[in-house]
């Protein structure tokens, strides 16, 4: 929780805006500055329902790095602009079916 609460706050003090998909899980946690709004530069979408089981988590970079995380505890990342390419597609789809988060949701 520390770490990622680091992270945020050094993304946030860059001016490093995300865009983020999440699967609503009212079991999860997040941390404040995971919350949908300006003041976080995070606009958030829920993904569908019918998405929900999906435990694979993907981080799209900038540099053309694609993550893959899990719930079961593996992660890695690629440098691949082919693969960064599909992926964008991927998400671009996904977040034009996912629905939008108020302020203040995370």
């Amino acid at each position: 929780k520390r770490f990622m609460d680091k992270v945020n706050q050094e993304r946030i003090a860059k001016k490093i805006r995300i865009r983020s998909i999440r699967f609503h899980d009212p079991n999860i946690h997040l941390l404040e500055r995971s919350q949908h709004g300006e003041e976080n530069l995070l606009t958030l979408r829920f993904a569908p329902q019918s998405y929900q089981k999906i435990g694979v988590g993907v981080g799209l970079y900038d540099t053309g790095k694609v993550g893959f995380f899990g719930r079961e505890g593996f992660g890695i990342l690629l440098e691949s602009d082919d693969l960064h390419e599909l992926m964008v597609l991927f998400f671009e789809l996904l977040w034009s079916k996912s629905k939008p988060a108020t302020p203040g949701q995370g």
